[in-house]
């Protein structure tokens, strides 16, 4: 068996608009709050990619 050595990358990028971030419910599907977390916690940083002004992606991603 091949041992691999990887590391996480420093950032990710998240396009939300219709995937992670439910538009007509405003708010981030469940399912994927624990993998951000596991991420953030481990020193990823996250960032959102879209084409959403601020205040409008701001209001939609505050925790519940």
């Amino acid at each position: 068996m091949l041992s691999k050595s990887y590391s996480l990358p420093k950032i990710i990028f998240l396009d939300i608009d219709d995937t992670l971030h439910i538009k007509d419910e405003q708010r981030i599907l469940q399912s994927v709050k624990p993998a951000l977390l596991a991420l953030k916690n481990q020193g990823v940083l996250l960032a959102i990619a879209t084409g959403r002004t601020w205040d409008y992606t701001h209001r939609s991603t505050q925790a519940d």
